[in-house]
């Protein structure tokens, strides 16, 4: 399984992947295969046989450890993992193929309090003309919710 895994990282680092993306696939990959280990699968002819009902395993593994996002990036790896032991002929069937990831419920942001809005609208100095774009732009972010890279591109 180490082989694999430095075949893998030397192909990520052929397709332009930045060391710390590629860093943290080889640490997803540790993590699979100290799992892999446990369950004494971790040699290739075994890895062969693997199916989707074991990465679905490895998946409720990860979940008891983990939030569905670190999930998703583990299974993200997997994936990359498999279709590269596809492609290299070392695999023929791909295990991932009908893994489901987790949903993941995006973070809302904050929301201020009235006062604290008119406070915020408050702070510009309204004596100097930068004071009076920054009030403007205030304005313009609360009452019509655009994000602040919008208001920059605006």
């Amino acid at each position: 399984m180490n082989r694999l895994v430095l075949q893998f990282t030397a192909q990520l680092h052929l397709k332009d992947y930045s060391p710390s993306s590629i860093q943290n696939h080889r640490l997803d990959l540790l993590r699979f295969k100290g799992w892999l280990e446990e369950q004494d699968l971790a040699t290739l002819p075994k890895i062969q046989t693997l199916d989707g009902e074991r990465i679905v395993a490895y998946q409720a593994h990860l979940t008891r450890r983990l939030k569905p996002r670190s999930v998703n990036r583990h299974l993200s790896s997997l994936r990359l993992f498999f279709r590269f032991l596809e492609e290299s002929g070392q695999i023929r069937i791909n295990p991932m193929e009908h893994v489901v990831f987790p949903k993941t419920v995006p973070h809302l942001p904050a929301m201020l309090l009235p006062s604290e809005v008119v406070a915020l609208l408050d702070v510009p100095d309204e004596a100097h003309y930068l004071g009076l774009r920054d009030k403007a732009m205030l304005e313009v972010l609360y009452s019509t919710g655009l994000k602040l890279n919008e208001l920059i591109e605006l």
